[in-house]
């Protein structure tokens, strides 16, 4: 294999890593929003838990992939996984906040 070869399996393997990034960055763009939709039907800490975690995956995850990408440096390597794994667990916060805000009870109608 020649240098130039190398070189574009690199460019190539950035360019992969910058559209896994920025598709996980959409992804959980979305569920920030779920969050918060969900959120107007009650209130529970799981929700501002899941908030935070989709807020922390994206900084870690997705923008430690695109600089690396960008800026073709190298990241310590516990960053994506640690970004990962926010994500994840920002899920598992996510459904139960989901599940606790559903069986809110309605307030009695008055007369009714």
């Amino acid at each position: 294999m020649t240098n130039h070869g190398m070189v574009g399996d690199a460019v190539g393997r950035a360019m992969h890593n910058f559209d896994v990034a920025i598709r996980y960055q959409l992804i959980h763009a979305i569920a920030l929003i779920l969050v918060g939709l969900v959120g107007l039907q009650g209130s529970c800490m799981c929700l501002d838990i899941a908030a935070f975690l989709f807020a922390l995956g994206t900084l870690l995850f997705s923008a430690s992939l695109e600089t690396a990408s960008l800026l073709d440096i190298k990241l310590p390597w516990f960053l994506v996984p640690a970004g990962g794994a926010a994500f994840i667990a920002g899920w598992i916060a996510f459904a139960i906040g989901a599940l606790r805000a559903g069986k809110k009870e309605a307030p009695d109608e008055p007369g009714g």
